[in-house]
């Protein structure tokens, strides 16, 4: 009987990356055992890339792009990762109105719009200053990701963060969402891209998410 994933195991090029096979990891926020890094998965992705260490986190630890502390740990998961054949992605994200929820003095968030946070510090919107420093760091991130190592990377658009609180009616009024919000994702991501490596991609959440976050 011929199989429904008849190109599961074949090689599929993305851009300028050729991935040996259609398997991916699910993201991993830490560590990956060799077992499963060298079991023949075709992609491993790296969750969790925070693009500073300032506004984008939502909780301390584990800054993948920091040059002084964590850099040569990430070579060395990167080099084990890779050793069965794997490319290896990272999520870039920024928490957005949601970020470093465990610091009490964390001042003047922001987000898509204004937020009341559970903490109950008021995320302010962003403005264009804030928009254009936010698109350059996910440059920056995305060009270092590749310095370290990384094949591809990919922009995190779900779960309630940054740039999915443009596209959420949660963090955003109606007329927001519909009329105004949605261009701003967009030029991020335009932004982003003029700077980014070649292999790259972005994920959104799906409708049906979209009144949960």
């Amino acid at each position: 009987m011929e199989s429904k994933y008849k190109h599961l195991f074949s090689p599929i090029l993305v851009n300028q990356t050729m991935l040996p096979n259609r398997i991916m990891a699910a993201p991993i926020l830490r560590h990956i055992s060799r077992e499963k890094a060298t079991s023949g998965i075709g992609t491993i992705i790296w969750g969790s890339g925070f693009i500073d260490d300032e506004y984008a986190p939502i909780r301390s630890g584990g800054y993948v792009f920091d040059p002084y502390a964590i850099q040569d740990s990430v070579r060395q998961k990167l080099d084990m990762y890779k050793q069965g054949g794997a490319k290896v992605s990272i999520e870039l994200m920024h928490c957005g109105a949601r970020g470093r929820f465990c610091y009490k003095d964390y001042k003047d968030p922001f987000g898509s719009s204004e937020y009341v946070r559970p903490d109950g510090s008021v995320a302010h919107p962003m403005n264009e200053e804030e928009m254009n420093r936010i698109a350059d760091k996910f440059a920056e991130a995305a060009v270092t990701a590749k310095q370290l190592g990384f094949d591809m990377v990919m922009i995190h658009c779900a779960h309630g963060w940054l740039i999915h609180q443009f596209l959420s009616p949660k963090y955003n009024p109606p007329v927001n969402s519909r009329m105004i919000s949605r261009s701003k994702p967009a030029r991020l991501i335009s932004s982003f891209k003029g700077h980014a490596p070649e292999s790259s991609s972005y994920k959104i959440a799906g409708r049906k998410f979209a009144n949960r976050l």
